[in-house]
Parts: structure tokens; C-alpha cells; sequence
């Protein structure tokens, strides 16, 4: 946020401290410019990484004027970054009660839920924003994280499908995480659409390529596998793990001396590497 103090740039580096605590005290009959140099102090503060300072400052500010939720907001989210999740919550809802329809005190009161590891508020909470705002990037993608956390892989990728029905959530790494997500419900033609998906838009996203390798493995389609291992391997000549993928699926496929030559390279890569000498023997 750009704010402007008594003609004081506040985004700008320059400004001095100094100068808004004068202020301070040449406006002592004026509470509310009082509470706004406390503000912009604590904002300087929080940019020079002084959280705590920025703190007192805050406090201050709704000394003057606690009927100002946005020093409510600067406060709870510097309570939450000190971990003090209990403090950070009570300023987020103070802040919330104040004015109830800033979607960003809900956004805030997740996190704090989170931090509080009380993840069911917090859904609540991320859902109470994407119904008011359906297409917040912010709302769907922190509860998208949230479900994976708490390993609800059919309600993350419920969320995934709405990310992606928005234009800028249509990008590489939401289709990826997608098809992690349906690898993990072993739905593997949607974990592999989704993986190619994300190659379309990112040709050289090497873990969609690697990903796409071990889904096809699984499938048995070992030439699609090997194409995707070759097509990683083109990307980054040097990844162990893509010849540690490439040299089974050779095998698998019955090209042994293509596993034998793979695991040579494998070897030439890492010379201490006992498993590349176990595999090119078994070969």
C-alpha cells in the first residue's frame, strides 16, 4: 500500500522516522492524525523487518482509534508472523466486527486458524471469501493447500477444477499439483491429462515430464514412458533420476541393451552410486 502522511511518500525508502514522530507531537490535539503517524511508523517498521517495534506502534494507533480496522489488520498479521496465532486472532476478528464484509480479515482469520491448526474454521473461513469473491486466486489456492494438507485429495481437487475455470489460474504448476492430486486418488488418465496440460503451457516442466513417465510406466505404455523420460532427459542431460526411471522401463520393455547403456551413463554420473552397479549386474 502507498500512503500518503502529511505529504510524507510512506512506499518510499527515504522516509524518516524522525519526521512522523515531529508530527507526533505537533499534532497532539488531533487524535486521528495522531493514530495515522502511529500507523505509517508501524509501517515503516514492518519494512525494515522491525516487527516488534511495528507493533507498539500499531498499538498505539488503536489507542487513538480503535475504531480503525485496518490497525487492527496491521497488527494481527504481526502477531501472526511473531507466532502469536491466540493475539492474531483476536486482532483479525476485532478488525472483522468492525467491518464485516473485508474479505481480507477472513483471509487473515484463516491463516490464523491454520497457525491454530484448527483447519476447519479455517475452510470455513477460505470459503466465505470464494463465495463472495468466486474467483479469488488467493482464497482457492490457500484452501486448495489446506485440503491437501489435511490429505482431502477429492475436496483439493474440487478446488484445483475451479482454479483453473479462472484466467489466471489457468497456469502450469495448478495443472501439475492437479494431476498429483488424482495420482494420489488413482485416477491416472486425469493425473495424466492434467500433467500434459501443464507440458502444453510449460514445455519444459521437467517434473511433468518425469511425472507423465512414471503414470505411463504404470499403465504399462512403456514407449509413451520412454518418450517423456527422453523428452526430460532433453531438458536436463545430467538428472539421475531420470535415468534411474529410464533404465527400468528399458528393462521392462525388454531393450536391454538400451538399459545397459543407460545405467553405463548412470554410472559415468555418480562412479559411487552402489545401486547403478547393483541395476546394470541385475541387467
Amino acid at each position: 500500500m502507498v500512503l500518503l502522511y502529511g505529504g510524507i511518500l510512506l512506499a518510499d525508502k527515504t522516509a524518516k522516522i524522525d519526521d512522523l514522530t515531529n508530527r507526533i507531537k505537533l499534532e497532539k490535539n488531533d487524535t486521528f492524525s495522531q493514530a495515522l503517524a502511529h500507523y505509517s511508523m508501524g509501517i515503516i517498521y514492518d519494512r525494515e523487518e522491525q516487527i516488534e517495534k511495528a507493533a507498539v506502534e500499531y498499538r498505539e494507533a488503536i489507542k487513538r482509534d480503535p475504531a480503525e480496522p485496518l490497525f487492527h489488520i496491521r497488527l494481527g498479521a504481526d502477531m501472526l508472523i511473531t507466532g502469536k496465532p491466540d493475539e492474531a486472532f483476536k486482532e483479525f476478528a476485532e478488525a472483522e466486527r468492525l467491518s464485516p464484509d473485508n474479505l481480507e480479515v477472513k483471509f487473515l482469520k484463516a491463516l490464523a486458524y491454520t497457525s491454530l491448526k484448527k483447519f476447519d474454521d479455517a475452510a470455513k473461513e477460505y470459503s466465505g471469501i470464494i463465495e463472495k469473491d468466486p474467483k479469488s486466486l488467493k482464497a482457492l489456492s490457500s484452501l486448495a493447500d489446506l485440503y491437501v494438507m489435511q490429505d482431502k485429495m477429492l475436496e483439493a481437487a474440487a478446488i484445483y477444477e475451479k482454479l483453473l475455470l479462472t484466467k489466471e489460474g489457468k497456469g502450469p504448476i495448478v495443472y501439475f499439483n492437479l494431476g498429483i492430486i488424482y495420482s494420489k486418488l488413482e485416477n491416472v488418465d486425469k493425473a495424466i491429462d492434467s500433467f500434459k496440460k501443464a507440458i502444453e503451457l510449460e514445455p519444459d516442466y521437467i517434473e511433468a515430464h518425469l511425472a507423465l513417465g512414471v503414470l505411463y510406466e504404470i499403465k504399462k505404455d512403456y514407449e509413451s514412458a520412454i518418450k517423456n523420460y527422453e523428452n526430460a532427459l532433453k531438458i536436463d542431460p545430467l538428472n539421475k533420476r531420470v535415468y534411474e526411471h529410464i533404465g527400468t522401463v528399458y528393462y521392462e520393455a525388454g531393450k536391454i541393451q538400451d538399459a545397459v547403456h543407460n545405467y553405463e551413463l548412470l554410472i559415468s554420473l555418480d562412479p559411487k552410486d552402489a545401486n547403478s552397479y547393483i541395476d546394470l549386474a541385475y541387467v
